[in-house]
């Protein structure tokens, strides 16, 4: 389910995704990283904190060349 909407964004031209997870929500960390989604930011600590992820959906080195 996350490939085919991570695949409709990238076909309306979404440069990327980014979501939150509960940092002591660490097998939806794992999950997400296997998806391709790379750490952006931590807020907060324990189990009040969350962990914010971002995945690129556009190669912006190709996107460039091609102009």
């Amino acid at each position: 389910m996350m490939a085919e909407v991570l695949g409709l964004l990238r076909q309306r031209g979404s440069p990327g995704a980014h979501l939150g997870v509960s940092l002591p929500n660490i097998p939806a960390q794992g999950f997400y990283r296997k998806l391709g989604f790379q750490p952006l930011i931590q807020v907060g600590e324990g189990v009040d904190g969350c962990l914010y992820l971002g995945h690129r959906l556009n190669d912006l080195t190709a996107a460039s060349s091609e102009k």
